[in-house]
C-alpha cells in the first residue's frame, strides 16, 4: 500500500506575492547599491545639488514598476513581461528622477541631461536587471507543476 502524496502547497494570492516581490526588489536594490557604490568608489546620485528626494524617487519608481509587473503577471509567459519591466525600469526610474530633480533646481533644461547621464548608470542598469529577474521568477513560481515526485518502488 502507497501513501498518498500531499497536494502541492498553494501560492499566495497575487496582491501577497506582488507585495513579497516589490519588499525583494527593494532589499536588493540597497545591497546592490551599497556594493556598487563601495567597489566603484562613486555616488549613487553624482549631482551634489540633487538634494535628498531624486534617488528616493527613483527607486519608488522602480519598486512600483516591479509591484505593477508581477501583480499583473499570468505566469503563461515569461521572456515578455521580464524584459519589459526591466526595459521599464530602466526608462521610468531616470524619467523620474529627471523630473524630480528639475523640481529641485526649478530648471527645466536639466532634464535631458540627468535623463541621458542616468540612462547609461550601472545604478539604474542593476536595478532593472533586478526587476526583471524578479517579475522572471514569480513568472516561474507561478507556472510550476508542484513538487518533482519521486518513482515509487
Amino acid at each position: 500500500m502507497s501513501a498518498a502524496t500531499p497536494p502541492p502547497p498553494e501560492l499566495p494570492g497575487r496582491g501577497l506575492l506582488a507585495i513579497m516581490a516589490t519588499v525583494l526588489h527593494f532589499a536588493l536594490v540597497v545591497f546592490s547599491f551599497g556594493m556598487l557604490s563601495l567597489v566603484l568608489d562613486r555616488d549613487v546620485i553624482g549631482e551634489p545639488d540633487a538634494g535628498y528626494f531624486v534617488g528616493p524617487a527613483m527607486v519608488v519608481t522602480a519598486c512600483a514598476i516591479t509591484f505593477r509587473f508581477v501583480f499583473r503577471g499570468d505566469g503563461e509567459r515569461l521572456a515578455g513581461p521580464a524584459l519589459s519591466a526591466g526595459l521599464a525600469v530602466l526608462l521610468g526610474s531616470p524619467a523620474v528622477g529627471a523630473i524630480v530633480y528639475a523640481i529641485v533646481r526649478e530648471r527645466v533644461g536639466v532634464i535631458p541631461v540627468f535623463f541621458g547621464t542616468h540612462l547609461i548608470d550601472p545604478f539604474v542598469a542593476a536595478s532593472a536587471i533586478i526587476s526583471a529577474a524578479l517579475v522572471a521568477s514569480v513568472a516561474l513560481l507561478r507556472r510550476r507543476p508542484g513538487p518533482p515526485q519521486l518513482p515509487h518502488d
